[in-house]
């Protein structure tokens, strides 16, 4: 014999205690002190209720889905099926190139921020922190807003042009590091901007001892994480700039993307 389970909605009173009623049976309210002795009166109340329904030749109602009682960020919804970025449909392939090639413009200027400091000045890490983190984003799995669909682009000829292996490493070595920080499955990567301070007794002060500095990317790696990314920009502009422009102006009016303003003359 099948099971069939039927939700119940547990609520607190402001008096105290709990309210238990059944979405699909009206009649079955009970309540408890505490939420043990209310979710064990559910269940006494819901199997008298079946009982007399039986009894009474009344039908069984079919139970209602859970997943739709949960809220939206509780509810198991399928994996969005990875695709191609030529799967997509115009606008959704628009809308993404759109996000990519912000992201890649915001990795150059944190890049060339980070390298007009030293090394060891925090601002320099912050700002190499956050350029791996808009460089990775495009080459990421990012779910599409209308549909079931999960897109990144790959780092070919397409999306950087004619690349040595240097720069293929270059990319694995920012991707990784990302990835290990978001997962915190290796700290060493994270960058940490720590303050020593150390307790004088006699004096009654706190003094300050030293910094700890972690960085993303080593400072000299950043020019050739630039040139990589400007090629990427090229890509993606000219791409973008290939597709139909009554489309783009289209979703612009509907404010579903920003009109853009890079041009592929104005990456030479």
């Amino acid at each position: 014999m099948r099971k069939v389970r039927y939700p119940a909605v547990l609520k607190a009173q402001s008096e105290g205690g709990f309210t238990v009623t059944f979405l699909d049976f009206p009649e079955a309210v009970t309540e408890g002190d505490d939420r043990a002795q209310a979710l064990a009166n559910a269940s006494e109340a819901l199997s008298l209720v079946l009982l007399q329904r039986e009894a009474d030749g009344e039908s069984v109602p079919h139970a209602t889905d859970m997943e739709m009682v949960l809220p939206a960020r509780q509810r198991r919804l399928p994996k969005p099926v990875r695709v191609g970025i030529d799967d997509l449909q115009p606008e959704t392939r628009l809308w993404f190139l759109s996000i990519a090639q912000f992201d890649i413009q915001s990795a150059i200027n944190a890049a060339q921020k980070a390298i007009d400091f030293d090394a060891e000045d925090v601002r320099c890490l912050e700002y190499s922190q956050l350029a791996v983190i808009r460089y990775s984003r495009p080459f990421l799995y990012c779910n599409t807003p209308s549909s079931r669909k999960s897109v990144r682009l790959e780092l070919d000829c397409r999306w950087a042009g004619e690349i040595d292996e240097a720069a293929k490493n270059l990319h694995a070595n920012v991707l990784e590091v990302r990835n290990k920080v978001v997962a915190h499955s290796d700290m060493s990567k994270v960058t940490v901007y720590m303050e020593g301070f150390e307790f004088d007794p006699q004096s009654g002060k706190t003094v300050r001892v030293g910094q700890v500095h972690h960085p993303w990317v080593p400072p000299q790696m950043l020019p050739d994480l630039i040139s990589l990314a400007r090629k990427i920009l090229h890509q993606i502009t000219a791409e973008l700039h290939s597709m139909d422009e009554p489309f783009e102006r289209a979703l612009s009016a509907l404010g579903l993307i920003e009109p853009k303003q890079i041009a592929p003359s104005d990456l030479d």
